[in-house]
């Protein structure tokens, strides 16, 4: 998943640094960028989680599922 990616990536950019691949000043733009990068994938996370209790609160019937959709810009925050 992609907060697994972004993790993945985070550790390699401090390999790099500490094996001198990169320098400091790179590594902390990399992890600030990976931090924003996260903070998205985290929002759209909860989001889906949102719309997921949603349906489950309503019992996941097909019309009301699609009447939320359809207000809900097909899944458009």
């Amino acid at each position: 998943d992609k907060i697994t990616e972004v993790d993945r990536k985070r550790g390699t950019f401090q390999d790099m640094a500490a094996e001198g691949l990169i320098t400091f000043e790179e590594l902390r733009s990399k992890l600030a960028e990976l931090g924003e990068a996260r903070e998205v994938v985290e929002k759209e996370l909860e989001a889906l989680r949102s719309r997921r209790r949603w349906v489950e609160e309503i019992g996941a019937g097909p019309g009301r599922a699609t009447e939320f959709l359809r207000r809900d810009g097909a899944g458009g925050a």
